[in-house]
């Protein structure tokens, strides 16, 4: 599993059901306007029924949201649910209230109350079945997480099961499901550069394993326990160098279509210990005066950070010759 990616996509968690006009100056700005965006007027009605003053502590919670102040809309929902504490809107807008603050046992336990008997026509149903999966994520209840985000997109499709469900996967290690769930959220909010890396990234993690296992597939390859696949072109006949030596090499570095990522014209020396964990192990297996072929996974070149002429979550092919051990 890519951590960073994972990270990352925990923190658009909160733009669940954001619509595409959304401009997310961070993740709380986000989540305030999707809430306030989101308001449907029949079910505000549907809270007056039940009580006025019910009505009035969810829409100054609304308000709160709006500004910024997610505490106090929290505290202004749970106000309002004591008032009136069988109507399902509020506990899908106290919810995502505890969800922001990243109370998580609790904002399930809203949702799951929001779900327990909601009439069908609540425009927000999909969008809680979603955060209830992001919720159980959270927890590790990874099974129950994906029948949400199903139940959810059976509804409508969203941002935040796509995105959830495509966090599982890759989980998972999954990125060949995971990316179709990324690349769907990004379509559903074009304006997020976050979500366009996202699924540029675990595309990219798919086909770069798929170059990866051809390579391994090579006569002379070897594939290590890290994913490195060495081969040993020209064996060299000098000393063999450790992990912490400082070391001299001619390098040319490629990406999966042969496009140029690295080159150097003269010998360039470097501690072992301090470049890629690629390079580290693989030129550690060489002896001096040999030349070797690397094809190094993500995982232990760029990840998903990526370089200059490296896009995230690349492997890459060296071809290295081993000068000196210095």
């Amino acid at each position: 599993m890519s951590r960073r990616l994972a990270l990352g996509v925990l923190s658009l968690f909160v733009l669940c059901g954001a619509p595409a006009r959304v401009e997310a100056e961070d993740e709380v700005g986000a989540a305030t306007k999707a809430l306030a965006d989101e308001l449907v007027q029949d079910a505000w009605l549907h809270v007056a029924r039940q009580s006025e003053p019910a009505r009035q502590k969810a829409l100054a919670g609304d308000e709160a949201f709006r500004q910024g102040d997610v505490a106090l809309a929290e505290q202004r929902y749970a106000e309002a649910i004591a008032l009136a504490p069988d109507v399902p809107t509020l506990y899908h807008r106290h919810g995502t209230a505890l969800m922001v603050l990243q109370r998580t046992d609790e904002a399930l336990a809203a949702f799951d109350r929001a779900l327990a008997g909601p009439d069908p026509g609540y425009s927000w149903i999909y969008e809680a079945h979603a955060n209830r999966g992001n919720m159980l994520l959270q927890l590790g209840r990874t099974e129950e997480a994906l029948a949400a985000y199903v139940t959810s997109l059976s509804l409508k499709p969203s941002v935040g099961a796509h995105l959830g469900r495509g966090l599982l996967y890759a989980r998972q290690g999954n990125f060949a499901k995971a990316a179709p769930d990324y690349r769907a959220a990004a379509r559903l909010a074009p304006e997020s550069e976050q979500l366009e890396l996202y699924a540029a990234t675990a595309e990219e993690l798919v086909v770069s394993e798929a170059f990866v296992d051809q390579e391994a597939k090579k006569p002379g390859a070897v594939r290590t326990a890290s994913g490195l696949v060495f081969t040993d072109v020209t064996p060299g006949s000098g000393a063999q160098p450790q992990p912490t030596d400082q070391v001299r090499v001619r390098f040319r570095g490629t990406l999966r279509d042969g496009s140029l990522a690295h080159e150097v014209d003269e010998p360039m020396a470097f501690p072992l210990d301090q470049v890629i964990p690629c390079w580290t192990e693989g030129i550690a297996r060489m002896r001096v005066g040999g030349k070797a072929r690397l094809v190094c996974p993500a995982a232990i070149a760029y990840g998903e950070r990526g370089g200059p002429r490296i896009p995230p979550g690349a492997a890459l092919a060296y071809d290295i010759e081993l000068v000196s051990i210095e």
